[in-house]
This record gives C-alpha cells, sequence and structure tokens, in this order.
C-alpha cells in the first residue's frame, strides 16, 4: 500500500541513496542531494555519523513500510512536492530503519534528496509491532481476555435490558450499557499499562482525562505501519448497574409472588 504512493522514479531512487549509505559513498549521495542538503554546515561529517549506524553482513530484505506525500502550493510560488518514504533493510544481526525525503520542484526532474535520517534496531519495527502472540506473557493474555469478557458482557445486558418490559427509561439504560467509561490502555509492544483516567504526558506533567468512553467497552488501534496497537478497555458501569437493578427486580418480583 505504501508503494503505490509514491511515483516509481522516487522509489528507486530512494532505494539508490539507501544503498549509497550502506556502501559510504559520498560523492553519489551529494550528487543526488538538493541545494538546501548539500548546503548545510558539517553536511559530510552528518553523513560520515549515519554511516556508524549501519548494521554489517548480507541484507535480506529492503521494503518500504511507510510514504507520505505532502504539497505546497504558495501563490506566486513555482509548486514542490516533498515524498517521505519509510524503508526496512533487514540483516541477521538486527534491522535498518531509514527515512528519506525528497523534494520535486516544480518545472524539475523527480527528484533531490532532502534529508536523510537512520536508525538501528535489534528486530524489524514492523515486524515487532505486529500483533502476536508469541513471546506473550500473563499480563497480555489477561488484557487479550479482558477485551473479549467486556463486550460479551456488554452485549449481554444490553439484550437483557432490550427484553426486560416495563423498565422505565429504556433507551437511556441502553446507551448506558452500550459503552464502557474509563479503565485502562494496554501497549502490545511493551506491555506498559496504564490508566486512561490519569496519565503522564512526554514531559512527565500528569495528565487528566475528564471523559473516556469506548462503545462495547474496548478499542484496539494502530496509528501506523510502525506503531503498536494500544488497546483501550473500558469499565462496563453502564452493564454493571444494569446487572444490579435486574437482580434487585427479581428478588421485588420473588418477594410479591411470596407474599401471594
Amino acid at each position: 500500500m505504501a508503494a503505490k504512493l509514491l511515483p516509481d522514479e522516487a522509489e528507486v531512487q530512494m532505494v539508490n541513496i539507501i544503498d549509497a549509505i550502506a556502501r559510504q559513498d559520498l560523492e553519489f549521495i551529494k550528487g543526488q542531494g538538493s541545494q538546501e542538503f548539500n548546503s548545510v554546515d558539517n553536511m559530510e561529517e552528518g553523513l560520515e555519523a549515519i554511516f556508524k549506524y549501519i548494521i554489517p553482513g548480507d541484507v535480506l530484505e529492503t521494503k518500504l513500510v511507510d510514504a507520505h506525500i505532502n504539497y505546497n502550493n504558495t501563490a506566486g510560488q513555482s509548486s514542490v512536492t516533498f515524498y517521505t518514504g519509510q524503508y526496512e533493510r533487514i540483516y541477521e544481526e538486527g534491522a535498518n530503519l531509514y527515512i528519506i525525503a525528497m523534494v520535486k520542484k516544480e518545472g524539475q526532474e523527480c527528484c533531490k534528496l532532502q534529508n536523510i535520517s537512520i536508525n538501528k534496531f535489534d528486530v524489524s519495527p514492523s515486524e515487532a509491532t505486529k500483533f502476536t502472540l508469541k513471546g506473550k506473557g500473563i499480563k497480555h493474555y489477561s488484557v487479550l481476555a479482558l477485551a473479549f469478557i467486556v463486550p460479551l458482557f456488554i452485549i449481554f445486558m444490553l439484550v437483557k435490558c432490550i427484553r426486560t418490559k416495563g423498565l422505565r427509561r429504556k433507551w437511556l439504560w441502553i446507551i448506558f450499557i452500550l459503552v464502557g467509561m474509563y479503565g485502562i490502555t494496554f501497549n502490545w509492544y511493551n506491555g506498559d499499562l496504564a490508566t486512561t483516567f490519569f496519565g503522564r504526558s512526554a514531559s512527565g506533567a500528569v495528565t487528566f482525562e475528564f471523559i473516556s468512553l469506548n462503545l462495547l467497552g474496548v478499542t484496539a488501534s494502530k496509528t501506523g505501519p510502525l506503531a503498536p496497537w494500544i488497546f483501550e478497555i473500558g469499565f462496563p458501569l453502564g452493564a454493571v448497574l444494569f446487572w444490579f437493578k435486574v437482580r434487585k427486580m427479581a428478588r421485588e418480583t420473588a418477594a410479591v409472588f411470596a407474599d401471594e
């Protein structure tokens, strides 16, 4: 899917640049660079610094994992198109993640190198952040069990509510039962567990979420190919309260029949 976003010539150039980085070919990289790229102070020293991140050994696979295109069409100026590709290069000993930014100006051939970054990982980031049960422990299995139990309990109580005759404010009960409130968030990749009521920002400040609702009590999201799966499981307050209400109604009905 990511590859379809980029024109063929941009993708070919990005892979050629990655190959040049792997063989530490400064002249080729500079030849692909835009005027802005080549005019950066200490550009060669910066490239030599990123060469240290290259994992040695034979390449097992090179794949495009994410891509973006941005357009700049400022009035009175030539239009500019920016292409960004994230590539994984897999080795026996780990993986390199490349972010290659290219620019194409109106009337020019595609494309010129705008920016490069490279990171080194022990395993492929796109594989590591996939949803898998391999190597997971009791905490992961417990969260997964809750992700099934909570919506099943909500659905059961929802059906019970719909079928309860003579229930006042039934539609309010239905809406209340349908959602989970607050609860926990769980990072499937690293096992981090947090509450949705209080949290902590990247700067370390304590944050407070005024309201958090999840339809059927559970949401699962992944914001990108390299992002982890995040599960949010809300407490089924409405379903629990209706369960108590059903038990109370059953006791009251039993008491009426007992009096008769």
